[in-house]
């Protein structure tokens, strides 16, 4: 009977993830799509409006985004090259949030009023490399909350 159980669990496990993983991956098809065209108003609507102490998150992702500049580095470095080199190879690394990542996280203010309206199961994390990247997904689906570092996937 231990020996059925424990399949059952690793299977239960593996089935959400599997999930997590097929709905990333059409996020991030619909974002490189979105960046490759430079449209604006398709990126406005899967990168979060974060407003951090006064600075339009939103906004310099998108232009960081226009840039595709791969030497570019730190909060919301961007390039088309790099973007792939997620979609294509890393998308597997992302997880839910940790217990005391989460609670981090709600230390900032400004962050905890946007985390609170999403539920914890619907925040996903990357960090890997340097990389950072949190993805939180609400009524209208994922959104990009913040990145960093991501051309640190092609050097």
């Amino acid at each position: 009977m231990k020996k059925i159980i424990i399949p059952l669990w690793i299977l239960l496990l593996i089935i959400p993830l599997t999930a997590f993983s097929s709905d990333l991956e059409k996020y991030f098809k619909d974002f490189e799509k979105a960046a490759t065209k430079k449209d604006q108003k398709a990126l406005k609507e899967l990168i979060y409006p974060l407003k951090l102490t006064g600075e339009d998150i939103q906004k310099e992702i998108i232009n960081s985004i226009l840039a595709d500049n791969e030497a570019s580095s730190g909060d919301g470095a961007f390039s088309l090259r790099a973007l792939n080199e997620l979609t294509n190879s890393h998308l597997d690394k992302f997880y839910p949030v940790p217990e005391v990542l989460y609670e981090e996280l709600m230390r900032n203010e400004e962050m905890a009023s946007v985390l609170k309206k999403i539920n914890k199961k619907n925040i996903m994390i990357f960090d890997n490399i340097g990389v950072k990247i949190i993805l939180v997904k609400d009524k209208k689906g994922w959104q990009l909350l913040f990145w960093e570092n991501l051309n640190n996937l092609i050097h």
